[in-house]
């Protein structure tokens, strides 16, 4: 999804050089730059920018964007600071949201601009984590480091310039993961994980060889997907601005099925069933063989029998919408997701157990272990001697096991990129 010219070419040559030097543990870090590149980069434009999010010290922000062009070997651009958003800060825990802020980052995120970075003295934190030094969302192209913990951990020895190392080498860290990066073993790669900021100080800022090498491979194989700043505003609810790309992006090849898919996607969101209806309607008469379209008829056609309960013709379109899912399903590729999102569908939507119950027998069968289905099916098989009401359902939630949560939220996700309908998302429950 990113673009094989500019910044992200550059980081090829990068990556790629780390792979022939030689990689020394017990060597200190140098300050020199960490890679070389393969090509000049005096007429480069800024593809990396670096934003202050609240009140931070110029030297640190100054400090950080100087260590990163030397790692990276690309111009950093500091941007002007923006503001904590409100709503990003939960003030009983005395922490920011990490996804809210990169949601607001996100929204100031400049077409040129191939990855912003945002740096924080707010202490952070996501679903499932107390506490983060960094986050990243690799399909925004956005990534956060906080200062906060190093400050309150190595305040009494280290001074704003130590703070700014230890900034740095979290962002490369989040860069790693912009690039398709996971977590590492090696015990000085910076793609490993820490949980204190003195571990911290023994990663180097840099890749080690088997994570350089991945990296240069991804950024070989992927190209700027046209969808991506469309699809990125849709997933953070910019309903309006999202389907205005959409249009654009339709007129540009007006028989491209996925584009039509997903201009009905947007437009159901707006409340325009109608035209949705019209766009996955031809969307499938583009490509019959796209299953996406048809669920979405499906669900759209479900939402609205299930509205008009016992009207005159919501069986039928019930019916209609069934068939709809059926042909989704024939035609889906990837069969164990298909399993699991019929099971869904039916126990969410229409509420029919049974056939729910089918297709999560035949999901369990075919090797699915999604806690989310399976917790499902074991009700369906096991009915609870006591059963809770919705309000309840929050208070267990909060009392969940993280990693349990973090499966769901997971799933939830699964399930809304492959269908992009907010609505059935919304069902599966807090």
């Amino acid at each position: 999804m990113f673009a094989r010219n500019g910044c992200w070419a550059l980081l090829v040559g990068v990556l790629g050089a780390l792979g022939w030097v030689a990689w020394q543990d017990a060597q200190p870090v140098a300050p020199a730059p960490l890679f070389r590149t393969w090509a000049p980069l005096a007429a480069e434009p800024h593809r990396i920018a670096l934003v202050p999010v609240g009140p931070l010290p110029r030297p640190v922000v100054e400090q950080v964007a100087m260590r990163l062009s030397r790692a990276t070997g690309a111009s950093v651009r500091v941007l002007p600071a923006v503001a904590v958003p409100p709503e990003a800060v939960d003030a009983s825990r005395g922490q920011a949201h990490a996804a809210l802020l990169l949601n607001a980052l996100y929204f100031r995120k400049r077409p040129e601009v191939e990855v912003l970075l945002g740096l924080t003295a707010a202490d952070l934190y996501a679903d499932g984590w107390q506490y983060l030094y960094g986050y990243s969302q690799p399909d925004g192209g956005v990534a956060i480091a906080s200062v906060a913990r190093p400050w309150g951990e190595m305040r009494a020895f280290a001074p704003w310039r130590a703070s700014a190392a230890v900034a740095h080498k979290v962002l490369v860290h989040e860069l790693g993961h912009l690039l398709g990066l996971h977590h590492c073993r090696h015990a000085r790669c910076a793609m490993n994980t820490v949980d204190h900021a003195a571990e911290l100080a023994t990663l180097a800022p840099r890749y080690c060889p088997r994570c350089a090498l991945q990296a240069q491979r991804e950024v070989r194989s992927r190209e700027r997907d046209p969808l991506a700043r469309a699809d990125g505003l849709y997933r953070r609810g910019a309903f309006v601005q999202a389907w205005a790309h959409y249009a654009v992006l339709a007129l540009q090849e007006p028989f491209a099925a996925s584009r039509i898919n997903r201009l009905g996607v947007a437009s159901a969101a707006l409340g325009a069933g109608a035209v949705a209806e019209k766009a996955y309607r031809y969307a499938i008469v583009l490509d019959d063989a796209y299953p996406l379209p048809y669920y979405n008829l499906g669900l759209l056609l479900a939402a609205r029998a299930n509205a008009a309960a016992g009207a005159p013709g919501a069986e039928r379109e019930r019916q209609e919408s069934i068939a709809a899912l059926r042909a989704g399903f024939e035609r889906d590729p990837e069969r164990l997701e298909a399993l699991g999102l019929m099971a869904v569908v039916f126990y969410e939507v229409f509420a029919d157990e049974v056939q729910a119950a089918r297709y999560m027998r035949r999901y369990v069968e075919a090797g699915g272990r999604h806690p989310a289905i399976l917790f499902r099916y074991d009700r369906l098989m096991h009915p609870p001697l006591v059963s809770f009401s919705d309000h309840e359902v929050p208070i267990i939630w909060g009392h969940a096991d993280s990693s349990l949560r973090g499966a769901i939220v997971e799933f939830k996700a699964r399930l809304f990129w492959l269908l992009e309908l907010r609505s059935l998302v919304a069902a599966l429950g807090p």
